[in-house]
């Protein structure tokens, strides 16, 4: 009997795996942008030994990455923050926005949000100064096609002759949000 119950928990396990890799992203429970045997295994870690949550639900035409902290070598060459794929049910409009905080002293930090490789699709804002109690934050309109888009959220010194160091940046939010047309209200922030 038991056999019996092991062998039906593990063919349940191996469909469910099966029909998450049909929904790009949804699969993956442990946030390794792969959709495998340890998805199954975080899963069970988390059901039965206390593990870590799986990671959010990710619905089509939104995307969302949180950090609580996370330490970045910046110098003057772009460092990758955060990056997110959203998948777009049709073409359209994204409005992507970022907010964080920086802990560590810094005279002046710049933010590109990248869309793709092309340099041309690149935005980016100059941020001058930083206070330690209130957040940076941006946001941009891209235009999107159908299928998936891959944002990217970059950060580098603002000056050429600055010293690599590592920064800690806190509580990163980095978050896209399709439209099917584009409103003139979006970029109103």
């Amino acid at each position: 009997m038991r056999r019996h119950l092991f062998t039906a928990a593990v063919t349940i396990m191996i469909v469910a795996a099966v029909s998450f890799a049909t929904q790009p992203d949804n699969g993956d429970v442990n946030c390794d942008d792969n959709i495998n045997i340890l998805d199954i295994v975080h899963l069970i870690n988390y059901k039965y030994k206390s593990g870590a949550e799986p990671c959010p639900f990710i619905s089509p035409g939104v995307a969302y990455v949180h950090w609580n902290s996370r330490i970045i070598d910046v110098g003057s060459s772009w460092s990758n923050m955060a990056w997110f794929r959203l998948y777009a049910p049709d073409n359209g409009w994204v409005k992507v926005e970022f907010s964080h905080y920086v802990s560590t002293e810094t005279y002046c930090l710049m933010y590109e949000i990248e869309w793709g490789v092309p340099r041309d699709d690149r935005a980016e804002s100059t941020i001058m100064s930083y206070t330690s109690d209130q957040p940076i934050s941006w946001s941009q309109i891209f235009y999107v096609s159908e299928g998936a888009n891959d944002f990217y959220l970059n950060v580098k010194y603002c000056l050429r002759d600055q010293e690599r160091s590592n920064i800690t940046f806190e509580n990163i939010n980095f978050q896209g949000t399709y439209f099917p047309e584009y409103y003139g209200d979006l970029r109103e922030d």
